[in-house]
């Protein structure tokens, strides 16, 4: 089951195939909403989300195993050009507009489903 919680179409073209890729996340990328702790693996990650964040998603409150994916055009690509990051948890996915160009080694900015608004999630230093 694919939830989608918000969407656009980016018009823009990925880049060249010659542009080095970021290196994956890792560490603890914390916001209001709650922390998401990347392996490093550039596939899984440890979400914990606060109640507020999983009523407007639907994705559980507290501490979750789960995979991730950064997409560009339904295909997997790299976050800093990705215009989507998706949570996957069991059989259910979870899609997010990232903030195409700004999401980066130490910043992961999503929408907001309930209302657009911009989320930010900061590595937290060690």
């Amino acid at each position: 089951m694919l939830v989608f919680l918000a969407g656009c179409f980016s018009d823009d073209s990925p880049p060249s195939d010659g542009t080095p890729a970021p290196p994956a996340h890792n560490g603890v990328f914390s916001s209001d909403y709650g922390t998401m702790t990347f392996n490093g693996d550039g596939k899984t990650i440890t979400i914990d989300f606060n109640e507020k964040f999983a009523e407007m998603t639907g994705i559980p409150a507290g501490k979750t195993e789960c995979n991730y994916v950064f997409l560009f055009h339904n295909e997997k690509y790299r976050y800093d050009k990705a215009e989507y990051f998706r949570i996957i948890i069991g059989e259910k996915e979870y899609q997010f507009n990232n903030e195409f160009g700004t999401t980066n080694e130490t910043v992961i900015v999503i929408r907001e489903p309930e209302t657009g608004d911009i989320v930010t999630f900061k590595k937290e230093s060690k």
